[in-house]
Order: C-alpha cells, then structure tokens, then sequence
C-alpha cells in the first residue's frame, strides 16, 4: 500500500531467481507426485479406507470443498486467460493453436496441481484417521522425534498456507472490481479494491473460525453450484461438434504429451 510499484518489482525479481533455479526441480518433482499418485491408485494400498465412519459429506459438497480449496476464484479467471493467451501465444509451432492451447492449459491445471493436493492431503489423513495421531499438526510431521523439525514445519506449512490465501484473495477481489467497472462502465478505484478485500477477508476469517460444518461447506455448495450453471449457461452459446472434437483431441494430447510437457524444459 505505501509503495506498491516497489513491492511488484521486488516480487517479480524474486520470483524469476527462483524460477531459474528450481524450475527443473519442480518439473521433476511434478513428474514423480504423479507418478506415486498412479502407484498407489493401483495398489491393494489404494483400497484401504481411512477410518471406519461414513463419509461427513455427500459426494457433491466433497467435490465443491476440493474445487473451492484446489482452484478457488482461479477457476473462472485462468480457465478464459489461459487458452485464450496460449491460442495468441502458442509456445510451441502448431498447426493448431486452438487444441495446442487447451493441451497446455490441461497440463497446468491438471494432473499434476491435483496430484499434489491429494498426496498431502492423504498423507495427512492416513496419519489421523489409521495411525490415530491427536491432531492436524502431528499429522503433518509424525514420523520425527525433534520438536524443532516439526514446529519449524508447522510454521512454514502456516505461512505458505497464509500466503496462497492472500493471492486467492487479492485476485478474486480484483476480479470483482474490474468486473463492476467493465459491467456498469464505471471507474472503482483503489479504496474500492481495499475495501472490497476487507470486506471479503472478513467474511473468509469468520468461515474459517466457525468451522467446515457450518459455513464452509455451504459457501463451497454454493460457489460450486453457481460454477455449474455458469458453465451451462455458456453452454447455450456453443456450437458443439467442434467443441467436442477439440475438447476430446486436447485431452488425448495431454495425456501422451505429459511426460514430454513436464520434461521439456529440461531438455532444452
């Protein structure tokens, strides 16, 4: 707030040194969550049922909560910003940019994103629901005796966690403003952006205090639900044997490209 264009440039500077650095890393990384993820799907391990309850919620409010945590206000930013800027911007040479640019966004928000959710996320369950450990946090690290390994993890769990709440709110409350302003033609500001993340910080904060039971769960239903009947509603503006057939094709060279996606980079 006091020096924005300060921040955004030592941001930018740092997040290019560490690109540079663990770019491969990461491609490498992604590769193998994927991997493991496949493996243990496969697995007789894959079959084991993680307590020995019903499931809290039904199978719609499981896939909302995953959507809502997973992808958030991202969802209905990048899944226009993305293919439309690879369908201008094809990173490779293509005799199809239209499928090219589908294939990339798939490859960015696909297997890999979710492969990392869940292999923690199952880490963490595995440990409270079959080894009975007494909280979250000694799920996160059981297998160490040093309290200082596991509070320094804790910590630095707490402040990444911290940090992708503050990008997700930040751009959804960028996306609202800039919304209203292309909707209604209108020029909302700074104070209306600062005001606009108090306001829905607010609201989060509180969702956060009263738990997943109560208000959580009924936001994530919600944004879900209304997910769906935008996607439907766009529906009736498609024509669908093209979109079908690029739809299908994308997938299909996602899925024999993917090792070569995640390995290009380093080949280069």
């Amino acid at each position: 707030m006091v020096n924005s264009e300060a921040l955004i440039h030592f941001l930018n500077t740092g997040n290019s040194s560490l690109l540079s650095v663990f770019s491969d890393y990461y491609l490498f990384v992604g590769a193998f969550i994927v991997v493991v993820s496949l493996v243990i799907l496969f697995l007789p391990l894959g079959k084991k049922r993680l307590g020995n309850k019903k499931p809290e919620y039904s199978y719609f409010s499981w896939i909302a909560l995953l959507y809502s945590t997973g992808m958030g206000s991202g969802l209905l930013l990048r899944a226009v910003q993305e293919p439309v800027y690879y369908l201008n911007n094809p990173p490779v040479a293509t005799a199809n940019a239209e499928v090219l640019a589908l294939q990339y966004t798939f490859f960015h928000w696909g297997f890999t994103p979710w492969a990392m959710y869940s292999l923690f996320g199952l880490i963490v369950a595995y440990n409270l629901y079959v080894r009975k450990v007494p909280n979250l946090l000694h799920a996160l690290v059981p297998a160490s005796n040093s309290n200082y390994l596991k509070n320094t993890t804790i910590v630095f769990i707490v402040l990444i966690t911290i940090t992708g709440v503050i990008a997700s709110l930040g751009l959804g409350s960028a996306q609202l403003v800039g919304g209203l302003n292309h909707t209604f033609n209108i020029e909302l500001g700074n104070y209306t952006l600062l005001a606009t993340v108090l306001l829905i910080g607010l609201i989060a904060t509180f969702s956060a205090l009263t738990g997943i039971q109560k208000v959580i769960k009924y936001l994530a239903d919600f944004d879900f639900g209304f997910s769906i009947l935008l996607m439907l509603f766009i529906a009736l503006f498609l024509d669908f044997a093209p979109f079908f057939s690029q739809l299908f094709t994308a997938m299909y060279q996602y899925v024999i490209h993917f090792f070569e996606n995640e390995f290009v980079y380093w080949r280069l």
